[in-house]
């Protein structure tokens, strides 16, 4: 299982929300989900036995509002694929960030008592992939890809991401000829000019 969707796991079972360890399964009817929410919020579930389609719209109410997530930016999140189980642990997965990020930025109570490395990774998590802008929070375009690969961390992946860059520019430097080089070019231009400059007043 990818790290990050085991700590966001890790994450709602901390809660204690049910007698036994949840699964992204136990989570696809929203059941759980909108439990957590008002437990955000500090209110009791009085919701419990509505339909699905209810449990998804009080959540998603409850991302837009106070979570203040705006869906027109960044990635995407489905409920129709949470519904129908298509791509459910990426979608499941979103929505647990969300949800953390929002405790996070308000007072972390339901970090406490977790595992040292499934807090470092949700932390990584909130940091790569999760957004601000105008008053806004949206997801990072590359977390679906994070979120589908396997046994990857968050920090690993930023570790690699962040050498394959390094070595690209290393490579790029190394193939330029000294024609080619922006510093070759530099001093060609500025010799011209000052040749230029001064053969300029011998012309008129």
């Amino acid at each position: 299982m990818n790290l990050g969707v085991k700590a966001l796991l890790s994450w709602v079972n901390n809660l204690k929300l049910s007698e036994r360890e949840m699964t992204v399964d136990d989570l696809q009817d929203g059941t759980v989900l909108l439990k957590v929410v008002y437990m955000l919020k500090k209110e009791p579930n009085s919701c419990v036995s509505n339909t699905m389609e209810d449990r998804f719209q009080l959540i998603a109410d409850f991302l837009e509002r106070d979570c203040r997530f705006n869906a027109a930016k960044g990635t995407s999140l489905s409920w129709d694929n949470i519904k129908d189980g298509i791509h459910l642990t990426v979608e499941i997965a979103k929505v647990l960030l969300l949800l953390v990020y929002h405790d996070i930025m308000n007072d972390r109570c339901t970090l406490n008592m977790m595992e040292s490395n499934s807090e470092l990774e949700i932390a990584n998590l909130t940091g790569s992939y999760v957004m601000e802008s105008d008053g806004c929070v949206y997801l990072n375009k590359r977390l679906d890809a994070y979120l589908e690969r396997r046994h990857m961390s968050v920090y690993r992946e930023t570790f690699e991401r962040s050498a394959t860059a390094s070595s690209s520019n290393v490579s790029t430097m190394s193939s330029l000829s000294d024609d080619d080089s922006p510093v070759f070019h530099r001093r060609q231009k500025v010799s011209f000019m000052d040749m230029q400059t001064v053969a300029s007043p011998l012309t008129r």
